[in-house]
């Protein structure tokens, strides 16, 4: 397999690994029993397709850095580095909830934070950058925000008036954005021989 058709399967995987963790999101919110998710085959179910995602996510991180997209920058390295450590702890975490969904864990949210990190880090380097044009290039950013965009929402309505948070609103939302992510990949990818294979840049797909 050549480069850029590797680069599309990683952007493809990760396309799946978004909607995986959609739908853990719509199942979650399906079977909560007030502050804490029931102890169902449901909720085993959701963690185990959110555990599922995981990896099709970090596909789409290493494609993302194999279109250089933030050039040789160690800013970009490092952002890989963090960003792939987070995902693995998401996933040891929603494997640990498998085993027991009424089990109230640490090791998500910790991942959940270092990703917010590392992909903040990432879609500022890209940016930076200017190698990703259009709206590709806010992408790997809003990954990276959603998460403490949404905090408020769910602090003020669904932490009020559900009494649990919306794992619809976050995980939907949070899926969403992964798969344009590796939309943006897949896409990237496949405009890339157009170029050359001298150019270092990801030309405008549109």
């Amino acid at each position: 397999m050549d480069p850029s058709q590797r680069t599309r399967a990683e952007g493809w995987a990760c396309v799946a690994g978004g909607v995986l963790l959609a739908l853990a999101g719509v199942l979650l919110d399906s079977q909560l029993s007030g502050e804490v998710v029931a102890s169902t085959p449901t909720g085993r179910l959701a963690f185990g397709l959110w555990a599922v995602a995981v990896p099709g996510l970090m596909a789409g991180v290493v494609g993302l850095r194999a279109l250089h997209p933030a050039g040789p920058r160690a800013l970009s390295s490092i952002a890989t580095w963090v960003t792939s450590v987070a995902l693995i702890l998401w996933m040891i975490g929603a494997l640990y909830s498998v085993t027991d969904p009424s089990v109230d864990q640490a090791i998500s949210p910790a991942g959940g934070a270092l990703s917010v990190v590392g992909m903040v880090a990432f879609g500022i380097a890209v940016l930076r950058a200017g190698r990703l044009r259009g709206w590709r290039r806010f992408v790997p950013l809003l990954v990276g925000v959603w998460w403490p965009l949404q905090l408020p929402v769910q602090i003020v309505y669904f932490l009020g008036v559900l009494g649990s948070p919306s794992f619809t609103l976050w995980f939907g939302g949070l899926g969403a954005l992964w798969a344009l992510l590796g939309y943006v990949v897949a896409s990237s990818a496949e405009a890339r021989p157009a170029a050359g294979p001298s150019e270092p840049g990801v030309p405008d797909a549109g």
